[in-house]
């Protein structure tokens, strides 16, 4: 029995040190820190997530920018966090706003939480900052790991405009016989169009409930397969001491010796004479 409760202990004792074994430090960022293009062209920037080694279900980032310098072409939720609460993405006036999750947990340094495509509007310095965020641990509790978040400068360079030409005396062409065109066939190649898959919205709450019923699902397996574990000990144990205990061998009957009782023989008597008077 002690033996038992030795091994429980045991397994009990590595469960919560593996599910507690976590850092509690994360950052959001938004990549490239820097970069310079021109005036009316369009580039990308992407918010990354480093989790620095604990595993989050849940990432939240809220992105600036001047809305004199910079346009918002389109936004895309990133592919490591599927699960979009309602309104992510959510585009407005001077910002960006991310949302998503994953049931089974991410750990890296590279998680994708969203893309997003601007137009160079203005020129000069523009900064893409990060407003607000949130990356919360898959520890059941929903803890709040975000300990920093950087942004981006990004230089946009004025396009040139060209000066006028003055334009030179005009020659008149000489005259060239006209030759005929022939007309030719204009082929239009029709491109399918590809459909675009749904994305799946989940509010937050949500989906930290859906978390919290798959630990609760893995905990009572964990239960079920420590008290087989027991049971089988406890059999097996059973088992051994049967089979080492002597069994006592049955006690037999001793035949019991008839002893001959010896037959009496008899003696004549002898007969009287009658004598004579």
């Amino acid at each position: 029995m002690n033996h038992q409760f030795k091994i429980f202990s045991f397994i009990i004792a590595f469960s919560i040190a593996a599910h507690g074994a976590t850092a509690d430090a994360a950052t959001l960022s938004v990549t490239p820190g820097s970069a310079s293009v021109n005036q009316g062209s369009t580039f990308s920037v992407t918010v990354r997530t480093n989790t620095e080694g604990a595993s989050v279900n849940v990432t939240e980032a809220t992105v600036t920018y001047p809305t004199d310098m910079l346009e918002v072409v389109s936004a895309t939720p990133g592919a490591t966090f599927p699960l979009q609460t309602p309104g992510s993405p959510k585009k407005s006036a001077g910002q960006v706003f991310f949302s998503g999750g994953i049931p089974s947990g991410y750990s890296g340094a590279n998680g994708i939480v969203g893309k997003i495509t601007f137009r160079a509007k203005g020129s000069g310095s523009a900064t893409i900052s990060l407003a607000s965020g949130r990356v919360l641990l898959n520890d059941g509790n929903a803890t709040d790991a975000l300990r920093g978040m950087n942004g981006s400068s990004i230089t946009i360079k004025q396009t040139s405009v060209a000066e006028p030409v003055t334009p030179a005396e005009e020659t008149p062409p000489a005259e060239t016989p006209a030759v005929p065109i022939e007309p030719t066939e204009v082929v239009t190649e029709v491109v399918p169009q590809t459909e675009v898959a749904p994305t799946t919205i989940i509010r937050t709450e949500d989906l930290i409930r859906l978390i919290y019923v798959l630990v609760g699902m893995i905990v009572f397996l964990l239960v079920v397969i420590i008290v087989l574990v027991i049971l089988l000990i406890r059999r097996h144990a059973t088992h051994t001491t049967h089979t080492k205990t002597p069994r006592k061998p049955k006690a037999t009957a001793e035949p019991v010796s008839v002893t001959e009782v010896p037959k009496l023989s008899r003696t004549p008597r002898k007969s009287r004479s009658v004598e004579p008077i």
